[in-house]
Order: structure tokens, then C-alpha cells, then sequence
């Protein structure tokens, strides 16, 4: 296979969520998306596969689909499968849910290239919201009714890699959506199989740890990397609304092995000692509490009132504003989101015309 030009892979982890994937191909399509794309699907089914097939002449993409991922182990070997077929220096992980911005995934591998002591690169991260009939969160068309600012992302320029792991776990911050190299990338996946990993959060844990024992991370200060949509059927819960939780000795004897291998790649400088952004879940939580009493009703009062605006919009034939208080975001992202913006306002009649076609 020749090397592509890009020397940068958009790595798509997918799982039953037929429609966010579908979507994030239709984008990738119509913006002749020019990275390559590996697609990893772990879903019930490969019906996605046919997806893939109808934008193959437009699209440099590959299409995976080793079974459906029925536990943690599954999804581990399926994105290893994938990693070995990536043919570039570098990777980007990415979920069926978000919109990426091709200039500073471009410029986190340009970063990447000129500095052999980082292993991560990223930017900044936006939240968007969709104004949807009847506002669910779930849909994957609509006006796009708000954007705000995901977080804040340190870089960890330490050259300790104990001092890089302690700043991790004060932040407690994923670096799940970065540039990495392939190399680290897949070893850190294989470990992870070797540990025998088998819940999600010990899994993402571990990945971040071991990331920041190969090198510094870099968050480009002023880009903007990623797009999110807000919405309840996320990745990780995906997994584990198939896979039961394992319980709190399952928990520590995992955490213990993480741990152990870290401490071992830090010759053997025990991490134990710092606080776990994993958290232990009560076998026993109370179901019902005033905070979620109060939640519930404020989440009704507003859909309630989501509804009756958009139904009002609706009868006066007002387009929502895009909304973009308090941001400092580039000329160059803000074309990207209006472009985004109406690509979700005409997905369905642009899907529609493709599917005919």
C-alpha cells in the first residue's frame, strides 16, 4: 500500500449508533474529507459496512468489522485490528458524535513532527447544542442552538514522567481525543489486552497513564480541535449498558495492575500514593435523592419550555440563532461550525438525495 499523503489517520471507533455514525460519514463525504479513515465498527450488526462502501471512490477509508463488542475485551481487539491496518506516523481517535477541525489536527501532527519528546497533541474542545423537534437530545439534525467551551486542557510539559502522571490525575482530564503517534498508540492498546482490562473506566485510565510515560502532551493554545454534540447515548456508556459493572474487588484488583505497570515503566515509583480520577461507585446508591428530585423537574421545565420556543419558532418562521457568547474562537473555526450548521440543517434531504441516487 502507498503511503498516503496525509501522514495523520482518523481512527472512527463505532458502536450501535447507527445514525451519529451515518451522519459522520455523510460530513466526511460532502467536505471531501482528505485524511485517511479507518472505520472500527463493534456494533450488533455491519450495516454501517454499506455506508462505507457507497463513499469509497470519495473517501480514503477502510471499513473493520471483527464482531460486535460484547464486553471490553472485544472493543480492545477490535481497535487493535484497526491500529495494525493504519499505514500513517500518527493517529486520532475519534467518536461517530463529534466534528473535527481539520486545521488543528493538522497542526498537532506538524507539532508532533518537530518535537520527538511529545506524544500528544491537541486543542481546544467545544460543546454544541441542537434545537430539535421535538428537542430531543439525541436527534442528529437541527439548528445549532448553542456552543460553549468544553473544559480547559493544560499542557504537561514535565519532563518527569511521574510529575506529567501527577498533573493528570489533578485534572482528571481524558486525552482520549489527541494526536498520538501510531506506534504508542497501538503499544498502549496491546498492554491494555495484556492487563486483561474488562471495565471502561480502569481502560481509559490506564491509556492516559501510559500515554504520558512515553512523552509530554501539548494543548495548542488558541485551536480548536473538536466539535460535541451533547446528547445521552456517549461511547463509553454505550459499552457499558451491554456490560454489567463488574464489582469494587474486580475495580481494585484492575486498578492494582494498572497501577503495578505504570510504577514498573517508573521504575519502580509507586503511583498509589496519588488521587485516582477513577471513582468507586456505592454497590448500595440511594435512588431517589432532593438534588435529583430537583434535577428532574429542572430538566422537564426546561424541555418543556425547549418545546413550547421551538413551536412558537415554528408558527413565526424564525430561524434559531446560532449562539457563540463569550467564545474567542478563530475566523477559521467559526466558518467551520456555520458550515456545520448547515450541513445539520439539511442532513435529512441531503441523505435522502444520496440514498436515491
Amino acid at each position: 500500500m502507498m503511503k498516503p499523503k496525509e501522514d495523520i489517520t482518523i481512527l472512527l471507533l463505532v458502536k450501535d449508533r447507527f445514525d451519529f455514525s451515518k451522519r459522520w460519514l455523510d460530513y466526511a463525504a460532502l467536505t471531501h474529507q482528505k485524511f485517511p479513515v479507518v472505520v472500527a465498527d463493534g456494533s450488533t450488526e455491519d450495516q454501517l459496512r454499506h455506508e462505507v462502501e457507497k463513499i469509497s471512490g470519495l473517501l480514503d477509508i477502510k471499513y473493520i468489522y471483527p464482531g460486535p463488542d460484547l464486553s471490553i475485551s472485544d472493543f480492545i481487539s477490535k481497535t487493535i485490528i484497526a491500529l495494525k491496518s493504519v499505514q500513517t506516523k500518527f493517529t486520532f481517535m475519534a467518536s461517530d458524535d463529534d466534528f473535527y477541525f481539520s486545521d488543528a489536527l493538522e497542526k498537532s501532527m506538524i507539532f508532533l513532527e518537530s518535537r520527538a519528546d511529545f506524544v500528544l497533541c491537541n486543542g481546544g474542545a467545544l460543546d454544541f447544542g441542537l434545537s430539535v423537534r421535538p428537542t430531543s437530545k439525541n436527534s442528529i439534525f437541527g439548528e445549532i442552538r448553542y456552543v460553549r467551551k468544553l473544559g480547559q486542557f493544560d499542557s504537561y510539559l514535565e519532563d518527569d514522567p511521574f510529575k506529567r502522571i501527577s498533573s493528570y490525575r489533578k485534572t482528571k482530564r481524558s486525552y482520549w481525543h489527541s494526536v498520538i503517534t501510531t506506534k504508542s498508540l497501538l503499544r498502549s492498546w496491546e498492554i491494555a489486552a495484556e492487563l486483561k482490562l474488562t471495565r471502561y473506566d480502569t481502560l481509559e485510565d490506564f491509556l492516559n497513564l501510559y500515554w504520558l510515560t512515553q512523552g509530554k502532551y501539548m494543548n495548542l493554545e488558541g485551536e480548536t480541535l473538536l466539535f460535541h454534540q451533547v446528547h445521552d447515548t456517549m461511547i463509553s456508556q454505550t459499552l457499558e449498558s451491554d456490560i454489567s459493572r463488574e464489582s469494587n474487588e474486580v475495580w481494585r484488583a484492575e486498578n492494582r495492575r494498572v497501577e503495578d505497570y505504570i510504577s514498573l515503566i517508573l521504575g519502580g515509583k509507586s503511583i498509589q500514593g496519588e488521587a485516582a480520577p477513577i471513582l468507586v461507585q456505592s454497590k448500595n446508591p440511594k435512588k431517589f435523592s432532593l438534588f435529583k428530585h430537583l434535577n428532574r423537574s429542572c430538566n422537564f421545565t426546561s424541555t418543556l419550555l425547549k418545546k413550547i420556543q421551538y413551536k412558537i419558532k415554528e408558527r413565526l418562521n424564525i430561524e434559531p440563532k446560532l449562539v457563540l457568547t463569550g467564545l474567542q474562537i478563530s475566523e477559521n473555526t467559526l466558518l467551520q461550525i456555520k458550515e456545520i450548521q448547515n450541513f445539520l440543517t439539511n442532513v435529512k434531504k441531503r441523505t435522502f438525495d444520496r440514498d436515491m441516487s
